[in-house]
């Protein structure tokens, strides 16, 4: 009542004619509050899909991340083993164990192998304007 002490002007005076229907009053303010309610849960209900989908893609990378260690644990436990030293030392190293025999393929008689040669690719100069014609003008 605080607000009529003062004369209000004559384009407020419709205010004091106002009727409030408490009903409608009650269903607006609800109707407003469940919107609210809504939006909220709305709101949660999109950060819990996202943090699902998140969720699936970190479970994958620890999966991914899970293999990875395991085949990296067989390689370690191979790379440490008397076994890998012995394949290392018969293929790459060309050793042999007493006893082995080693086979050497030779040419057959009469027949010279031909040595592969692999040719040099050599720089061709150009003149400097021929360069600044190409890197203007050519295609």
């Amino acid at each position: 009542m605080a607000l009529f002490l003062y004369p209000l002007p004559s384009e407020m005076k419709f205010i004091r004619n106002i009727k409030i229907d408490k009903n409608k009053a009650l269903y607006t303010g609800g109707l407003v509050i469940l919107v609210f309610v809504m939006m909220t849960l709305f709101g949660r209900i999109s950060e819990l899909a996202r943090l699902v989908n998140q969720r699936n893609a970190v479970s994958t990378e620890i999966g991914n991340l899970e293999k990875t260690h395991v085949y990296l644990q067989t390689q370690v436990a191979y790379a440490t083993s008397v076994r890998a030293v012995e394949d290392y030392a018969r293929e790459e190293g060309h050793m042999a164990l007493p006893g082995d025999k080693i086979i050497v393929p030779l040419p057959l008689p009469g027949e010279t192998p031909q040595p592969k040669t692999v040719p040099v690719p050599t720089l061709k100069k150009y003149p400097a304007w021929q360069i600044w014609w190409a890197l203007f003008f050519d295609q």
